[in-house]
C-alpha cells in the first residue's frame, strides 16, 4: 500500500488515495482542519464531523463516540 501511495503522491488523486486507505467517514474527511494533520509524523487526528442539517446548513460535531475520536 506504501508504495502506491508513493507512486501518485505527485498527483491531483493524491488526497483521495490517502482519504480512501485511511478508513475514514466522508464526514470526518470533510471536518478535516490544517490543524488537525501533521505532516512530519504523518498523523491525522479525527476531532470532529460535519453533518448536513435539514434547513441545508452545516455543523461540526464531535464524533459520536470515544472509539471515533483517532
Amino acid at each position: 500500500m506504501l508504495k502506491f501511495l508513493e507512486s501518485v503522491n505527485e498527483t491531483e488523486y493524491y488526497p483521495v488515495y490517502t482519504a480512501l486507505f485511511t478508513g475514514m467517514r466522508r464526514s470526518e474527511l470533510l471536518a478535516i482542519r490544517r490543524s488537525d494533520g501533521d505532516l512530519d509524523l504523518g498523523v491525522i487526528s479525527i476531532n470532529r464531523s460535519i453533518h448536513h442539517l435539514a434547513d441545508k446548513s452545516f455543523v461540526f460535531q464531535p464524533p459520536k463516540t470515544a472509539k471515533s475520536r483517532r
